[in-house]
């Protein structure tokens, strides 16, 4: 594996809102259902497209990926510091929502290419600020 791009965005706050809390409701008037995303879902979308696009890079990264993911969250408890987060929201939930940002900004063209993914969820040690470490590796085909 060859490591293409290894990258950290700060954010105030980790985006919580998943793809799963969008919701369908069935418009009479127009004979179908229609699905709409809460603002929570449009906000995260909107923090982690602006956080990813300096990252972002100028064509999309060839072939087979795996991608690291560590989402770091702030807390006040001292005895939580540097510990693995083991409540809400799940990973793969939140991470679906970034990859498909990532999809948008052109890490790749479509995010089944990424053949691997390691997501970890931890609150930030001492000194360190809520953020999102993220690592993307070419797979060789062998």
């Amino acid at each position: 594996m060859i490591l293409v791009d290894e990258f950290k965005i700060i954010m105030n706050q980790i985006p919580t809102a998943t793809l799963q809390e969008s919701r369908s409701t069935y418009n009479p008037k127009l004979k179908r259902i229609q699905v709409y995303e809460p603002t929570s879902v449009k906000k995260a979308k909107r923090d982690y497209y602006f956080a990813l696009l300096p990252h972002a890079p100028t064509k999309p990264i060839p072939g087979a990926k795996k991608v690291e993911i560590c989402f770091c969250f702030g807390t006040k408890n001292k005895k939580l510091k540097g510990k693995l987060k083991t409540s809400r929201p799940d990973v793969d939930n939140m991470a679906k929502i970034l990859l498909d940002r990532m999809t948008k900004l052109g890490y790749w063209k479509d995010d089944s290419e990424v053949s691997r993914l390691d997501v970890m969820k931890r609150y930030v040690s001492e000194g360190e600020s809520p953020n999102v470490k993220i690592s993307i590796w070419r797979m060789e085909n062998d």
